[in-house]
């Protein structure tokens, strides 16, 4: 249900091979034909792997990425989304790797035509998404200080901007400009573009935090960030179910 990004291309078969797995666990059912175009997943060991499962690979021929027109459209789609999301949000480049996670995350919250009006969410799941955590990205976003040793003189606050959700739980992932951190919280608060009657500002004033050092939410440094590599394709491809 959402992207995968890989240190290197070498790690494609060993993340396939897990995202095969989960969705078994989930779903109950086997992937029956993987396609793909003749890169990183052409290989003996891919093709040993699928043989003892039963599983059948199929191949694009090379150099015509129209034959897997549908993905390559939707990569497009995504990158254009994330570059808006982190230009509007004045985020340095290198989180981008997060916005194409945040572009991954509300596409699948976004109704299709194509699937009469459901969302991706819902057809997988076949229950309706809850929309009620969406917030405007990039928009402001206080992130409480969650300590108990915050003298009350100091700030009990941080002014950030929101750039994700979180995948794996109920929080929001925020950028500290002064700090260039990112926090994930859950205790935020937001003040969104509608509410103050214009658009979210590239360029956010932080308000300064006199007690850092005992600050208990999670932080996620700067080196941690992908490196900005514009991708010609940013995931394997995806797989079809067969029957």
């Amino acid at each position: 249900m959402h992207g995968l990004f890989l240190a290197a291309k070498s790690d494609t078969f060993n993340a396939l091979q897990a995202w095969a797995l989960a969705q078994e666990v989930e779903t109950g059912s086997k992937v029956g034909i993987y396609c793909s175009d003749n890169g990183e997943l052409k290989m003996e060991s891919m093709c040993d792997w699928l043989l003892s499962r039963g599983s059948q690979h199929q191949f694009t021929a090379p150099h015509m990425s129209a034959q897997n027109g549908c993905v390559e459209c939707l990569h497009c789609t995504l990158m254009g989304k994330a570059h808006a999301m982190r230009s509007t949000s004045g985020i340095p480049v290198n989180h981008w790797d997060k916005f194409v996670l945040t572009a991954c995350y509300l596409s699948n919250q976004t109704p299709l035509t194509s699937q009469d009006g459901h969302t991706p969410f819902e057809c997988w799941t076949g229950k309706k998404p809850d929309l009620s955590h969406l917030c405007e990205i990039g928009c402001r976003a206080f992130v409480s200080v969650q300590n108990h040793h915050n003298p009350k003189v100091y700030s009990h606050s941080m002014e950030c901007v929101l750039i994700s959700y979180s995948l794996d739980s109920k929080s929001y992932h925020c950028y500290h400009h002064e700090s260039h951190k990112v926090f994930v919280s859950y205790h935020v608060s937001f003040i969104e573009s509608h509410q103050c009657g214009t658009t979210p500002s590239p360029v956010v004033t932080p308000i300064p935090v006199t007690s850092t050092p005992n600050i208990t939410l999670e932080e996620v440094p700067d080196n941690n960030a992908a490196p900005f590599h514009p991708p010609t394709s940013m995931t394997p491809d995806l797989p079809q179910h067969s029957g």
